[in-house]
């Protein structure tokens, strides 16, 4: 659990999703480089490993009741608001180019407005056309100090200007312990630091439920077939289940980082998916004119069609070559 300001806590509702999926935002850039830099000092001054550990203690104490409190220091406080400003990208990265739709924005922006109802946080910017980079951090910001004790992992900068002396009077005076900005997670050999951050994963991914996998039946596939590929919609709703897992890109870039080409093929259709201006394929169906499905799986896709139930499954896996 976490510890409030109310007390011990997991998180619930709406607030839950965008920790969740913000902590995953983390996680995949982690992977693929680091350290980050999110504007929390506390946190951004941590090398790669010591973020990652500090991750996977954060994310078990919000989401697990059976996670025993973490101790509060300045570089724990940081971290949990991090995850919360993971969330960030999926808002900024639509308004970066505000004449190309994206379907996943109107998602994004209910998410945030039934969330600022949720804690009643008083305001959430309603104009997306006219928002920037730091009115989102500050409401992500709020967000996630609704759930902490204070704000005091935001001073660090303060105290290192003050002597030792007025530096130990300051934290006599607001009651934090002398090792509350300097503290650090122990170290991790660096062999150890992927399977952290994939446990870390695997607990979001547990917590994202069954919606990170697409569950289609042949039936509505075949309808997918005959929409015109050039509708972000129709790639909007192929790749939209994957929040949780690590798919291609984030997965609110995925409807911008691949390519669905459609072609009549026997009086059937074809549907393939690739990254974007590569010619590699990451999974194709093939449904005949009689209706036959068949499908060419690529790694990094994992593909199972269970005739029995009448249902194709589809999960785009991790892909480090793309």
């Amino acid at each position: 659990m976490w510890r409030s300001e109310n007390g011990n806590i997991t998180l619930t509702g709406t607030t839950r999703k965008v920790f969740r999926e913000g902590a995953a935002s983390l996680c995949w850039s982690l992977k693929h480089g680091g350290p980050l830099e999110l504007g929390v000092r506390a946190f951004d001054v941590l090398e790669r490993g010591p973020q990652v550990v500090l991750l996977e203690r954060v994310v078990r104490a919000a989401l697990l009741t059976e996670e025993e409190p973490p101790e509060l220091h300045a570089a724990v406080e940081a971290a949990f608001v991090a995850c919360f400003l993971g969330y960030r990208d999926q808002i900024m990265v639509p308004l970066e180019d505000p004449d190309e739709e994206d379907p996943t924005q109107d998602d994004i922006l209910a998410d945030l407005r039934r969330v600022a109802r949720e804690v009643d946080l008083g305001w959430v910017p309603e104009d997306d056309a006219e928002l920037d980079t730091d009115q989102w951090t500050r409401f992500l910001i709020e967000l996630a100090e609704r759930f902490m004790w204070d704000s005091d992992y935001a001073m660090g900068e303060a105290f290192d200007k003050l002597s030792p002396e007025e530096a130990a009077e300051r934290h006599e005076r607001m009651s934090i312990g002398d090792d509350y900005f300097s503290w650090r997670p122990p170290a991790v050999p660096e062999d150890q630091i992927e399977a952290i951050r994939e446990r870390t994963l695997a607990v979001l991914n547990a917590d994202a439920g069954p919606e990170a996998l697409t569950v289609w039946s042949e039936e509505q596939l075949q309808e997918v077939a005959r929409q015109s590929m050039d509708d972000l919609d129709v790639l909007g709703r192929i790749v939209m289940p994957l929040r949780g897992r690590e798919p291609i890109a984030q997965w609110h870039r995925v409807p911008r980082a691949l390519d669905v080409l459609r072609r009549d093929r026997l009086g059937g259709h074809r549907v393939v998916v690739s990254p974007q201006g590569s010619e590699d394929c990451l999974f194709q169906l093939d449904i005949d004119g009689d209706g036959t499905t068949r499908v060419l799986s690529y790694e990094p896709t994992e593909v199972v069609i269970d005739r029995e139930a009448n249902l194709l499954r589809l999960t785009l896996l991790d892909a480090d070559r793309f």
